[in-house]
């Protein structure tokens, strides 16, 4: 019967035109727990045929199913191919934020010891600019170390993360985010055999302010416009208004 829905959900993220209904095979896959099902996900993304839209919905599902299978290299024949899959939607700034962030929650599930999985999440975390991304990529990398052997090389994690609150990476700074890192740390910590490394992050402050740098103001744009009957009024009145935002 697994077979048969599978079947169905391959059929219509291959052939259907629309691409709502592409997302709900897509997402109907998290339901099927078969390890084909991994494979049905990754061959539709591989196809070329999905927008950026069907992409992350397909992802989420791998998200899903590698957590269902505690997937690993032992039991699934696609493994690195999968692995390079993912960390190039995460790492590629033209797709979606929704699709990296997605990208990025899969590989965290991995729980792969492997060093060149973690130095490409952690130039995610570096080089990526939307903090949304970010926060997601510093939550795969740390959850990449804690879950397998790499917790016993920590401190390159700890590096990375220190790194990353002292500004060291593309975008503008997030203090909420970087607050958030320090509380990481500070557990983090406690797993590092290097006693400097240890000492530098016992002396940051387990959170900063959060400065006011870009207030938030609340336009009614509507009331600001005027009801004028021609057309030059209203067109008048809409360009005050954009000199305004």
């Amino acid at each position: 019967f697994k077979a048969q829905i599978l079947q169905h959900y391959s059929n219509i993220l291959s052939t259907h035109s629309s691409d709502v209904a592409r997302g709900c095979a897509a997402r109907g896959l998290r339901e099927v727990f078969s390890a084909h099902s991994i494979f049905v996900a990754t061959k539709a993304i591989k196809s070329g045929q999905q927008s950026q839209f069907v992409q992350s919905d397909l992802i989420e599902a791998l998200e899903y199913l590698i957590e269902r299978y505690s997937l690993n290299t032992t039991n699934y024949e696609y493994f690195d191919e999968l692995v390079e899959l993912l960390i190039k939607k995460a790492e590629d700034e033209n797709s979606s934020i929704r699709l990296r962030v997605h990208s990025l929650k899969a590989l965290g599930r991995l729980r792969w010891a492997d060093a060149r999985l973690l130095n490409r999440v952690a130039e995610v975390l570096r080089l990526d600019s939307d903090p949304t991304v970010q926060e997601t990529a510093s939550w795969a990398l740390i959850r990449l170390y804690v879950s397998t052997k790499n917790i016993l090389h920590i401190d390159n994690c700890l590096k990375t993360l220190l790194a990353f609150i002292k500004g060291e990476h593309n975008g503008r700074r997030s203090y909420l985010l970087e607050n958030y890192i320090r509380a990481d740390l500070k557990w983090l910590a406690g797993f590092s055999s290097d006693k400097y490394l240890r000492a530098q992050v016992r002396k940051i402050p387990l959170s900063k302010p959060v400065p006011v740098i870009n207030p938030i103001v609340f336009l009614n744009v509507e009331q600001l416009l005027t009801t004028g009957t021609t057309e030059i009024e209203r067109s008048l009145s809409a360009e005050n208004v954009s000199k305004l935002l």
